[in-house]
């Protein structure tokens, strides 16, 4: 028996009221990407394991890795995850990025791909 997800992508800006225009300080904004953000498969196997997930970088792994046992141990038995697909790591779009790497704040999605 197997369980496969396939998530959208999700951007959040946060807002701040710098302008104390209304009474709420924070707000936000989000909206969808049309590319699919994770498509991960679990099923039931002799041990725990990850697979799928070798050009994500170490602490990426750790962490799915850590999440993955917290599942297995809930659940009673040992279940192995394949990421068939996910989005970029985080590729930094905001203000400290954009002023290290001097270019645009924006980019089209397709620059993204």
């Amino acid at each position: 028996m197997s369980i496969r997800v396939s998530a959208g992508s999700r951007i959040h800006i946060a807002l701040a009221d710098m302008g104390f225009a209304s009474p709420r300080a924070f707000g936000g904004v989000g909206f969808m990407v049309d590319k699919i953000a994770a498509d991960v498969e679990l099923r039931r196997a002799p041990a725990t394991s990850l697979e799928g997930v070798s050009d994500l970088d170490q602490k990426c792994q750790v962490e799915l890795a850590t999440l993955l046992a917290t599942v297995a141990k809930a659940g009673g038995k040992p279940v192995q995850a394949v990421v068939h697909g996910h989005a970029l790591q985080h590729i930094g779009l905001g203000t400290k990025t954009v002023t290290v790497r001097r270019g645009p704040p924006f980019a089209r999605p397709r620059e993204l791909a």
